[in-house]
């Protein structure tokens, strides 16, 4: 079989290897990370976790004669403009073979035009490259996932983990932030969507400067939210609005959901300032469950404090204080409502919909913002945009003839077409 020429790797003898390249959308937040050394630490000895959540773009490849990373990044910058922000759904896992080990990754969905984005960025990198991986050569060959796991031996784990967050089973939705030119297992920079810039090897390793790309994330993940529901209801009379699961106190809800915040204090301030702002001259707020937990966390009642708006507590199953609802019935816009924090304890025979927490954005297929044919909306804050909804919204989107909607952020993007 003829070799495509970009595709040859003979070099001289005693002559150095050349660099390999690799372009890398990497994920935001740390839930991939934890997955990843639950199953390392069951594999047993010689599997290893991945530290930083990625999908491989291209690699790897060679610098063509004269080329220099620099023309690479170019390309880069070009292209990373005109991506959007993206949310990747990932569904359960992958098993991989090579070399007599297992690998593990996330089956990743690529979202609507991302194929075509991708097929002109390889196109664009030919000119540069003097050998090109075949998964890049051949149109359709690049399979996208999220690496979890490698070097588990043959004879380890063939198929799930069982328990609480088994990747198996895994409905998640995770964030692309940034573009990585990476080479010899290291960064050479990274394009960063949230910020719309170039951000060099340094920067990438720098505490201040994630913290300043999630506060960029954040705004952008609210503003998808507000356009959301600019775009279905218009201005009127303030009324009750309706949200879930805050965890005020709750410094590892961070990591486990892939919250955008770099620490506990900041995490909290935002998201009652985000209540506040939405709700402060409503009719009221309800929080549907899970108002405070953890070690950190201080007392229901100075948390209430600092809200300007009235607060309805329905109990959850992480609420200690006690004195809240089990559920509550709201009527709306003609729109019968059951709000209660785990779907499951639902009454039997209710003919509207329910309105719920409790499963976070862990299970978007199971529990996504809006489910018709169950006829559910999930609440939690994370599946808003990190702020709460008006009832009024949610009837608006029940009389409609909306399919499924993964998060709030879905509906921002179908009605202008994209998400960024």
């Amino acid at each position: 079989m003829t070799r495509h020429p970009l595709h040859r790797r003979s070099r001289r003898a005693g002559t150095h290897p050349e660099l390999r390249y690799f372009i890398l959308l990497a994920l935001a937040g740390g839930r991939v990370q934890g997955m990843a050394r639950r199953m390392a630490a069951q594999a047993g000895e010689g599997a290893i976790a991945v530290e930083y959540p990625h999908i491989t773009l291209a690699g790897p490849f060679t610098l063509g004669r004269g080329r220099v990373p620099g023309h690479i990044a170019g390309v880069m910058r070009t292209f990373a403009r005109s991506l959007p922000l993206l949310q990747v759904p990932v569904h359960g896992t992958v098993v991989l073979h090579g070399r007599g080990r297992y690998y593990y990754a996330f089956r990743a969905e690529p979202p609507s035009g991302f194929v075509e984005w991708y097929n002109a960025l390889r196109q664009a990198l030919l000119p540069f490259v003097r050998f090109l991986s075949r998964h890049d050569l051949v149109p359709g060959d690049r399979r996208f996932h999220v690496s979890l796991l490698s070097g588990v031996p043959r004879g380890g784990p063939a198929a799930c983990w069982e328990g609480p967050g088994d990747p198996c089973s895994a409905d998640i939705d995770l964030t692309a932030w940034r573009l990585v030119l990476a080479a010899a297992r290291s960064v050479r920079g990274a394009w960063d969507f949230c910020r719309d810039e170039w951000i060099s090897r340094k920067a990438l390793f720098s505490r201040e400067e994630d913290a300043e790309s999630l506060r960029a994330l954040r705004r952008h993940i609210r503003s998808a939210a507000a356009a959301a529901l600019r775009d279905r209801v218009g201005p009127g009379d303030p009324e009750v609005l309706v949200t879930a699961d805050l965890h005020l106190g709750h410094a590892n809800i961070i990591r486990y959901c892939d919250r955008p915040f770099s620490s506990l204090s900041e995490m909290d301030e935002a998201i009652i300032a985000s209540c506040n702002e939405v709700a402060g001259s409503g009719a009221g707020l309800i929080v549907l469950g899970d108002f405070a937990y953890g070690p950190g966390r201080r007392d229901a009642t100075h948390y209430l404090s600092l809200f300007q708006a009235p607060v309805c507590l329905v109990t959850g199953n992480h609420d200690r204080d006690g004195g809240g609802d089990t559920f509550l019935v709201r009527e709306v816009d003609g729109v019968r409502f059951l709000l209660v924090h785990d779907p499951a304890d639902a009454p039997e025979g209710f003919d509207g919909y329910v309105v719920h927490g409790h499963h976070h954005n862990n299970d978007l297929g199971q529990y996504p913002f809006f489910h018709p044919g169950r006829r559910r909306f999930n609440v939690s804050i994370e599946v808003t945009g990190y702020r709460p909804v008006p009832l009024h919204f949610l009837a608006a989107i029940a009389r409609s003839e909306a399919g499924t909607v993964r998060t709030i952020e879905y509906l921002a993007r179908d009605h202008h077409g994209t998400n960024h």
